[in-house]
């Protein structure tokens, strides 16, 4: 069986990815370019990828292609449509980035909400210890408790910011993009659904 890994590089440095070699002939690329694709799977069974499209085109020219694996949650980039209608798979990786998501979104939150950029250069060009009372209120800072916090979409990662948003003390509203309501699997009865 041939694998490919057509951007290795966008998952950092994975140090059993040797492991692949068990399986089959197993080749990494760094990253490829669109105009790339086409020629590296040709022969190949198996592709990995992250952010390289998987257009129509580049699978008609691979014959013996029979997985797809996206090292990633988001599978937009695959033409699922024709991989369908040749037996290709394509499987995802669902929920490895969930806490990772949810925590990056409120570390730029809370550095926005706390103007955190501007008050960490204030203190290093030296304004602050020129000042005589050392304190500045140019800026003023929030609290999530009381506000509402809105969320577009809650599938696991909308969930989770929900369900941290709420133990900040704010109240949640959220919109389903895909038109499910799962308010009624909700772990708090705080959060409802915003018509919009």
């Amino acid at each position: 069986m041939e694998i490919i890994f057509l951007d290795a590089d966008t998952v950092g440095n994975v140090s059993n990815l040797y492991r692949f070699n068990e399986l089959g002939k197993f080749t990494t690329y760094e990253e490829t370019t669109p105009e790339q694709v086409a020629d590296r799977i040709a022969h190949c069974e198996v592709i990995i990828t992250n952010k390289v499209p998987m257009g129509r085109e580049a699978m008609e020219k691979a014959p013996k292609l029979a997985l797809i694996c996206v090292a990633a949650t988001g599978t937009d980039h695959i033409d699922k449509t024709y991989a369908q209608e040749r037996g290709i798979q394509v499987m995802n990786v669902e929920n490895y980035s969930t806490y990772s998501v949810a925590q990056h979104t409120f570390a730029m939150m809370l550095g926005l909400l706390h103007h955190l950029q501007y008050y960490d250069q204030y203190v290093k060009t030296g304004m602050y210890s020129q000042q005589s009372m050392f304190t500045n209120l140019d800026r003023p800072i929030y609290e999530l408790s009381g506000k509402v916090f809105g969320i577009i979409g809650l599938g696991n990662i909308g969930r989770k910011v929900a369900e941290i948003a709420e133990a900040f003390g704010a109240r949640v509203v959220y919109y389903s993009s895909s038109g499910v309501d799962p308010a009624r699997s909700l772990p708090t009865p705080g959060v409802c659904r915003a018509d919009v």
